[in-house]
């Protein structure tokens, strides 16, 4: 393999307000030597990373560049912070870490290889490895760690391509990718002001618009999940939350548009079609996040009621389907003879009559 400089690379950290979170990213890279360019882009209310770096003379250690930009209070001034980030990235590819994401630096120089490689490969990484620490949030000797494994997006039909990421739920956000497209898909994002979740959806979309996806065996990406804080743009991990704060139809239609749009020119299909099979696929990729953000701890009503539906509905759909059907007519039969008024039996065979002769009128 080829020699890779730090050249090739630009990583943007993107910050703000979780200070002891951004120094812990910061002396892992030092400390594992991170060969690439980093753009630390902060959108806190404070300066106080920046004085970190002039502390620890992180430049001298590594080549870090501090842009800050204005309190990145809404998400249309945190795209103004990663655009402009962007417009000082002057290598082939870039990648977007937030303060408690890390990277395996060896492994990230053969995601650019393969980059550098095959040009029709327009996105590359690696596998996940997810990691909790069980003693603290920030550092603990108890760290629990868990794989997501990934393949890649290696059809030739862009389209399929697409079909089988929102199937399969394999995300290549945090991958490698070149400067080109994902500068272009984060400027169309913005012009919409897409919100936070159509945002990374929309990118994820049209970076595989561009090309194939390549994903190695190989750990490129450690993430912590579980702790108390949110991320770095203050986005809580509450679907319902979003769904009702932001304009999620109008956003999801601009997203389909845009992207059924560019596919056209490549597939030969109306857009309008692409269009409503993409959309189909959609519905089965928000299924697990609605399920996911099921609140279904508690004693209340609600909450009750809602294991309630789950459990019932799991019963259905399963390979005891027609047990629980069966049972539920029983039921259904023992209430009816049991519960109901004798002085309203009467009435109710002349209904149910009724409907088993019923006959459309002309």
């Amino acid at each position: 393999m080829e020699k890779i400089t730090r050249s090739k690379l630009t990583i943007i950290l993107q910050y703000k307000d979780r200070y002891d979170y951004a120094c812990r990213w910061l002396k892992f890279a030092y400390s594992n030597c991170c060969p690439f360019e980093i753009i630390v882009a902060d959108g806190s209310s404070s300066k106080d990373i920046e004085k970190y770096i002039k502390k620890n003379k992180l430049s001298s250690r590594l080549k870090i560049k501090y842009l800050k930009s204005d309190y990145d209070q809404t998400f249309k001034v945190y795209y103004k912070k990663i655009l402009n980030a962007l417009c000082f990235v002057k290598t082939p590819y870039v990648l977007l870490a937030d303060d408690d994401d890390f990277y395996n630096f060896k492994n990230i120089k053969e995601c650019i290889y393969f980059l550098e490689k095959d040009q029709s490969i327009v996105t590359c990484g690696g596998q996940t490895a997810n990691f909790k620490i069980l003693d603290g949030n920030l550092k603990g000797k108890k760290v629990l760690l868990d794989n997501a494994n990934k393949n890649d997006f290696k059809n030739n039909s862009l389209l399929e391509n697409l079909e089988e990421y929102l199937l399969l739920h394999k995300g290549i956000y945090y991958n490698i990718h070149r400067i080109k497209d994902y500068k272009r898909a984060w400027s169309i994002s913005s012009k919409y002001n897409l919100s936070p979740r159509m945002c990374e959806l929309f990118i994820e979309m049209y970076i595989l618009t561009s090309g194939k996806a390549k994903i190695l065996p190989i750990i490129t990406y450690y993430r912590q999940f579980d702790h108390t804080h949110n991320n770095s743009i203050k986005l809580e991990n509450d679907f319902f939350d979003e769904m009702m704060k932001y304009n999620w139809h109008r956003d999801l239609n601009i997203v389909l548009d845009t992207i059924s749009i560019k596919l056209a020119k490549f597939n030969k299909m109306d857009h309008n079609d692409i269009k409503n099979k993409l959309l189909e696929h959609c519905k089965k990729f928000f299924t697990p996040w609605i399920i996911n953000n099921l609140d279904i701890k508690g004693d209340g009503y609600y909450k009750k009621n809602l294991r309630k539906l789950m459990l019932m509905s799991v019963l259905r759909n399963s390979i005891w389907g027609n047990l629980f059907l069966m049972f539920g007519r029983l039921k259904s039969y023992f209430k009816h003879c049991i519960f109901i008024q004798k002085h309203d039996k009467e009435n109710t065979r002349t209904f149910s009559t009724f409907l088993k002769n019923y006959k459309k009128q002309i």
